[in-house]
């Protein structure tokens, strides 16, 4: 195990782009050879993991003699729901019977095409993939019964697990049929069902993961267990830049089940007999450090940073004379919206559990990326990548940080040390939440002209990040380069600041604080004009049918204007990963804290596969959004993250948790994402309201109210 710390591997700006805004295409692309190739009864022996199933024509599903029908799950399921929503759309097609349906979670593998779950992607990227799987398992069954009946295959039809001849009544069940029809070829072109006879597709269900996850027997990465297995956890540097000078191994070692204490990655490795064992041995470790290489490192020097930068940036968007526009408006209004660092703080503390033999290699990772852990493995280990194994658990949170897999880096370098055992590396919260990838700092700057009417004449947006990028960086300004609001001149500019902390992909990306800017401001200019907020969206929305139905349905649902007393309601709207919503929060006062007591979401998403999941997604958005606006703030002081667990970083507590009412607006369109476009519009409904409320502008998060002001 080398000493010296590894490098740093994140996903760069420019990956997320390729393959996570890119995985809408990722069926069609990634499924060429693994979704058809195979003939007849080889193509089970092919499949990753090979199939007994008499009937597996695809990579996605087997139907077995007994009818049971196995889909394999691509995708992670972190909470988002995808256990569910995924083998929904394939049963459909399928004319499954529900019943006999069960999922297995597929391993990390090139066969099942692009598996990184991202980017709301996973339903609207596999949606026309899986519909097509579904099919040509159905047309292929239903040949099967009409030879078997010696029948014009036109007077068969499928229906809830069976084969039916319609003139007759006669039945065949799937399991029956499984095995003639695993003799069949493959159609490359099945036709597909009418939307108006979806029998799972849009209907309510229970979750199917539900039961597991209520009565404990779930697997989660940190309930990963292999005989003879060994657990470890590290202890890293507390400033950036700094290294160990000391530590107590013979104190960790006298601890009652620690096996070994290693100078490694970066800091300290204590290997144990047990997870605590190990946590008391760091503990005892007593370290020393360095001093760090950015001591003068703030949250008020973030701040000093991006407004120095903020001025300079390269031009992203530019349509009109700006200055001009800006020279003599009616009503000119200035201001700026601060956003500090976040972590994910996932509830799972991030794990990764490696065995390393002569010949295979296994890592179980709750990872949102599993063929790239996959190619770890191989990299580290040498050997080939189908001899590398990697078995995907239940994910106890993702929001992006699992697409980082640097904990697979380390254990594996662990396991090289634990060889033959297995060995489980569990990063301790204070460690997570102290070595994140964090989502970036932020700073807008805006000028806006607004003439006798309130209309825009010209909207000048100047945005700072702390992320890096050549030209502009798309993904720390996507929600704020466009807007749906008109204007007739509009400048938008990025700067970038380089700062230590490494920073990566958190839920809803650049949407997260571009869509309280932008919504915040656009309130702004509502008040200025003396327009109600919601009538002066409306007004000031180009052609955008989508956001004009969302918000007129939401102004009903929640009876705009008419909050009881001692409370007032704010509105936002917000487009991201192909879906939208609009959403009003009720809101009052508990002391000087904000109290969220109602909120109001209209989405529209294209063809909703599970209702409820929808539901669900937007109800976790509000509490994982309503957590960053009301407390989320990394506080850095002396070069250091002194941000340490939940006491310092809290999440909304259940008697917190507003009431969500959420409608989907019906659509004829494919899928969109849901699993992050309840997070934007949250925080600038929230605020809105009080302003509405207090007559107080929130200008940074998290919020503070100074009431002793009003």
């Amino acid at each position: 195990m080398a000493d010296a710390p590894p490098p740093l591997w994140k996903l760069s700006r420019r990956d997320w782009l390729r393959i996570g805004l890119g995985a809408s295409a990722a069926g069609a692309v990634g499924l060429g050879v693994g979704f058809w190739a195979g003939g007849k009864v080889e193509r089970r022996k092919m499949r990753v993991p090979p199939r007994e199933q008499p009937f597996s024509p695809n990579v996605f599903l087997a139907i077995d003699t007994d009818g049971t029908t196995t889909l394999w799950l691509t995708r992670s399921e972190m909470g988002q729901g995808v256990y569910t929503a995924l083998p929904r759309i394939l049963a459909d097609e399928l004319e499954a019977d529900w019943a006999k349906v069960r999922v297995e979670q597929a391993p990390g593998s090139p066969t099942f095409g692009a598996q990184t779950t991202v980017a709301s992607a996973s339903v609207r990227s596999l949606y026309p993939e899986l519909r097509r799987a579904g099919a040509a398992a159905r047309e292929m069954l239903v040949t099967a019964a009409a030879q078997t009946w010696e029948v014009d295959r036109a007077e068969c039809r499928a229906a809830a697990g069976f084969v039916v001849h319609a003139p007759t009544g006669r039945q065949l069940a799937y399991g029956t049929l499984a095995a003639r029809a695993g003799e069949l070829d493959v159609p490359s072109d099945p036709p597909l069902k009418d939307p108006a006879d979806f029998r799972y597709i849009g209907r309510p269900a229970r979750r199917l993961d539900a039961a597991a996850k209520s009565d404990g027997s779930a697997v989660y990465g940190l309930d990963v267990r292999v005989a003879g297995m060994r657990f470890a956890t590290l202890v890293r540097p507390p400033s950036f830049g700094a290294r160990l000078t000391s530590s107590d191994e013979a104190a960790a070692r006298a601890v009652s089940g620690v096996l070994e204490v290693v100078e490694a990655e970066g800091g300290v490795v204590v290997i144990a007999q047990t997870t605590w064992a190990a946590f008391a041995g760091a503990r005892a470790l007593a370290p020393t450090w360095s001093e760090g290489s950015h001591e003068d490192l703030s949250n008020a020097r973030v701040a000093e940073r991006l407004a120095a930068a903020v001025t300079g940036g390269a031009e992203a968007r530019r349509e009109g004379d700006v200055e001009a526009a800006l020279a003599a408006p009616a009503t000119r209004l200035e201001a700026e919206y601060a956003f500090p660092y976040l972590a994910h703080a996932c509830m799972e503390p991030i794990n990764a559990t490696a065995r390393i033999g002569e010949t295979r290699c296994e890592v179980w990772a709750p990872t949102q990326d599993p063929q790239r852990v996959q190619q770890l493995a191989a990299d580290a280990t040498g050997l080939p990548i189908q001899d590398c194994h990697v078995h995907v658990p239940f994910l106890g949170g993702g929001f992006g940080r699992r697409t980082v897999p640097v904990e697979v880096e380390q254990v594996l370098r662990i396991a090289q040390r634990t060889r033959p055992h297995a060995v489980q590396l569990v990063w301790t919260r204070e460690e997570d939440v102290r070595h994140d990838f964090y989502r970036p700092a932020a700073l807008h700057r805006f000028e806006v002209g607004l003439d006798e009417d309130g209309a825009i004449l010209g909207w000048r947006n100047r945005i700072a990040t702390t992320t890096q990028a050549e030209g502009v960086d798309r993904l720390a300004i996507e929600g704020a380069e466009e807007t749906p609001y008109a204007a007739a001149a509009i400048d938008v500019t990025w700067a970038g600041v380089d700062l230590p902390l490494a920073t990566g992909i958190w839920r809803s990306v650049g949407h997260s604080y571009n869509a309280f800017a932008v919504e915040s401001m656009i309130d702004e200019c509502a008040h200025a004009a003396g327009v109600d907020p919601l009538d002066y969206r409306l007004a000031r929305l180009g052609d955008r049918p989508t956001h004009r139905a969302l918000l007129e349905r939401v102004r009903a649902m929640s009876g705009w204007g008419a909050a009881p007393e001692g409370r007032a309601q704010g509105v936002a709207v917000h487009e991201c990963y192909g879906s939208y919503c609009a959403m009003v929060a009720e809101v009052g006062l508990d002391g000087s804290r904000p109290r969220v007591h109602r909120v109001w979401a209209a989405v529209e998403c294209g063809q909703v596969v599970d209702p409820d999941g929808v539901a669900a997604q937007i109800e976790g958005s509000v509490v994982f959004g309503l957590s960053a606006a009301l407390d989320g703030e990394l506080r850095i002081e002396g070069g250091r993250i002194v941000t340490s667990n939940f006491h310092d970083y809290p999440i909304l507590r259940m008697d917190e948790m507003p009431t969500v009412e959420v409608v989907c607006l019906a659509s004829d369109r494919p899928p969109s994402g849901v699993g992050e476009i309840g997070v934007p519009p949250i925080a600038p409904a929230v605020t809105n309201a009080l302003f509405a409320l207090t007559a107080q502008r929130v200008r940074r998060l998290p919020i503070r109210l100074d009431l002793t002001a009003t």
